[in-house]
């Protein structure tokens, strides 16, 4: 953006003056009283379209989002309007943008690139395994400024900073039901789309996120990866563990809003809250 500074000029000075494919606009006049005569200065800018472009990022009109490249744009757009044009040819899953089809493709090479030298376990991306090595390292550089807890990675930083403002971003258009991940989000939508991508091949049963399907995988293979640090019993399922946590802290969350009684499992607060529909 150029400003100029306009005195006694007369409109074909402008004109010639003017750069080709500018608009001026006015943006202040001001008056003077100099030796007893008035003078007019009027305040201009001349926008030109291609500095406009140059300096300004496409931006979303729905969350403004802004992004360098018109193209990042219209890749962006597909999220708000649910498009995926990019679908797998072998499990047909569908993206919306060529670049996550194409990370996706890696899932069913039979060689994963990167192993881990310590576990021997392996990654499609190096990225997540510079990310796994911090298991074993025990390294989490990121710290949460409010609480002081640490992370090994920022995207769990970030997850666990909403619990502090109780932010809730990502609401569902339909229920208009509100998360703090955006990927949560995603796995709720598909309760009302009926949608399940992630299909067991043992059984054949579908899923609508990726964690179940892996969680439903331990069943098949008889492994139980969550433990309690209390008395060391093992769990196949995370709900299951989280529920056999109550009994060691006695907490009971699910309060019944007739009676006020209290119960560990909300299947046993449902099973009592029959008692007062009778």
């Amino acid at each position: 953006m150029i400003f100029k500074l306009f005195r006694f000029t007369s409109s074909s000075e402008e004109e010639i003056n003017k750069k080709p494919n500018t608009q001026t606009i006015e943006i202040k006049k001001e008056t003077d009283l100099i030796d007893g005569c008035e003078f007019e200065s009027v305040i201009t800018i001349e926008n030109d379209p291609m500095e406009l472009i140059l300096h300004q990022k496409p931006k979303h009109m729905i969350c403004k989002k802004s992004f360098i490249h018109k193209s990042n744009l219209l890749v962006h757009t597909r999220i708000h309007n649910r498009e995926k044009l990019f679908k797998c040819k072998i499990c047909e899953v569908s993206f919306t943008s060529s670049s996550s089809l194409n990370r996706h493709k890696l899932i069913h090479t039979e060689g994963r690139l990167h192993k881990c030298e310590v576990c021997k376990k392996s990654f499609i991306q190096k990225s997540n395994l510079l990310v796994h090595t911090r298991v074993h390292t025990g390294e989490k550089p990121y710290t949460c400024e409010v609480c002081e807890v640490l992370f090994s990675t920022s995207g769990s930083l970030n997850r666990h900073k909403l619990i502090h403002t109780e932010e809730k971003p990502y609401k569902c258009e339909i229920c208009e039901k509100s998360f703090r991940h955006k990927s949560t989000l995603s796995e709720h939508t598909r309760i009302h789309t009926g949608e399940k991508p992630y299909k067991c091949d043992v059984c054949g049963i579908s899923f609508y996120s990726m964690s179940n399907l892996l969680q439903h995988k331990f069943i098949h293979t008889g492994e139980k990866p969550f433990k309690c640090d209390v008395c060391k019993l093992s769990f196949n399922q995370l709900s299951n563990l989280k529920r056999h946590k109550f009994i060691h802290i006695e907490e009971k969350p699910y309060k019944c809003e007739v009676c006020k009684k209290s119960f560990r499992r909300k299947s046993n607060l449902l099973v009592h809250s029959g008692i007062h529909t009778r």
